[in-house]
């Protein structure tokens, strides 16, 4: 059922830590022009003043519902807020960016006049202070109003012609419903692991050529550099994506494995190896897990690791596609057995330190224990007729002693 233009609208808000900006996303999302709305504000357990702000807007506009929670990310944040979701459609929305007051009304519209269950629309970015930012996005190059079936969609996105922000675009609630759908929670990029979930299970596409959000770009954004544990996070996310497509869209399976493994080819493999050495530092199950993952799309390009053969080409697959797929496996092989053999080499220095600081401390308690015997035994050398006391002394004293050693290695 695609949403009218007087359907209601979730308008879900994570919140965690923006309280400079909170007052402002919320002024956009209160003022939009279509006022039939359920404004579901999730407090992520954040530390600042972001639960006051929420129960004051809350008190202000008998739209808004705020849930407090612990703090459990933006995934479970998302997963809260769409739990008690009611309304026709379902908008997800960043707490400190801004919105077009005509945002809802807009997709809406496109909605009902395209008989489309999902509106996707453009967006800019905004800097601290909510200045425009120059930017330049994939997902922005296109003009005038654009209908796609899911599959078509799903190319592009798969491409990076879509960009997967949730906060793109606005979906009828049934299409979360009917799939069960839940973001990952405890890992980042769950935004491309789900989104082709969710145009997959639309029925129509409309891309509208707005520009309705204003992404903001600040030093307080979470940023990730290139490491081991985010391409983790990347590479699960690809096979999220995979086994949804395999199972919902086949017919692109094989489109599927060529676009990730041309991300894959333009990686540098270098940093990620030293990421993978001196930050996360991968166990062999993890390394395995690396190479099981590329192994499965290689496997939906009917591509033979042992002889290199690749299964017949399809209209979207080109011979560049095909020597990058290869080059991209060797690539990755010898990323894998290099960072291996690097943390390899590490654990043996670790291993050797080590145990040359064990030789050290036993000399140490060795040497303090001869020096207390010493001293002892020249005690009772000194007065013949305290030897028998010094003697019994000693003995007495031995289990002392014992102590002593045991203090010296532990202050070591």
């Amino acid at each position: 059922m695609v949403p009218g233009p007087d359907s209601l609208v979730s308008i879900i808000v994570p919140v965690y830590g923006v309280q400079e900006y909170l007052d402002a996303a919320l002024a956009g999302v209160v003022g939009q022009t279509h006022s039939n709305l359920e404004i579901i504000l999730v407090d992520d357990g954040s530390p600042d003043e972001c639960p006051r702000i929420c129960d004051e807007w809350a008190r202000r506009d008998a739209r808004i519902t705020v849930i407090h929670e612990e703090n459990g990310g933006l995934s479970k944040a998302r997963n809260t807020g769409l739990s008690a979701a009611h309304g026709d459609a379902v908008y997800f929305m960043d707490s400190d960016d801004l919105v077009e007051p005509t945002l809802v009304a807009r997709c809406l519209e496109a909605m009902a006049d395209h008989g489309a269950d999902m509106a996707m629309f453009r967006f800019d970015t905004i800097d601290d202070s909510g200045a425009p930012m120059k930017s330049s996005y994939r997902h922005n190059e296109y003009d005038g109003t654009i209908e796609l079936t899911p599959e078509q969609a799903l190319r592009l996105q798969v491409k990076g012609d879509i960009d997967s922000y949730f906060w793109a675009f606005m979906v009828a609630r049934r299409v979360y419903v009917d799939q069960d759908f839940s973001f990952p929670e405890g890992r980042y990029i769950e935004d491309m692991a789900r989104i082709c979930h969710v145009i997959g299970e639309s029925s129509h596409v409309v891309r509208i050529p707005d520009v309705l959000y204003h992404y903001r770009l600040r030093a307080g954004s979470v940023a990730h550099t290139p490491s081991a544990s985010l391409m983790a996070d990347w590479m699960q996310a690809a096979h999220d994506r995979r086994e949804y497509i395999v199972t919902r869209h086949p017919g692109l399976r094989r489109f599927v494995a060529v676009q990730t493994m041309n991300v894959l080819g333009n990686l540098n493999m270098e940093t990620f190896r030293q990421s993978i050495v001196f930050g996360l530092k991968l166990d062999p199950q993890s390394q395995q897990q690396f190479r099981d993952r590329v192994t499965e799309f290689l496997d939906d390009l009917g591509y033979g690791q042992d002889d290199g053969v690749f299964a017949e080409l399809d209209d979207d697959e080109s011979d560049e596609d095909r020597a990058t797929v290869a080059e991209t496996r060797a690539k990755f092989t010898a990323l894998v057995d290099s960072a291996s053999d690097s943390l390899r080499d590490m654990k043996d220095a670790a291993r050797d330190s080590v145990s040359g600081a064990k030789d050290s401390v036993k000399d140490g308690i060795r040497e303090g224990v001869d020096k207390l015997r010493e001293v002892f035994d020249l005690q009772s050398g000194e007065d013949g007729e305290k030897s028998e006391k010094g003697e019994g002394s000693s003995r007495r004293r031995t289990p002392s002693v014992r102590r002593s050693a045991r203090r010296a290695s532990a202050s070591r």
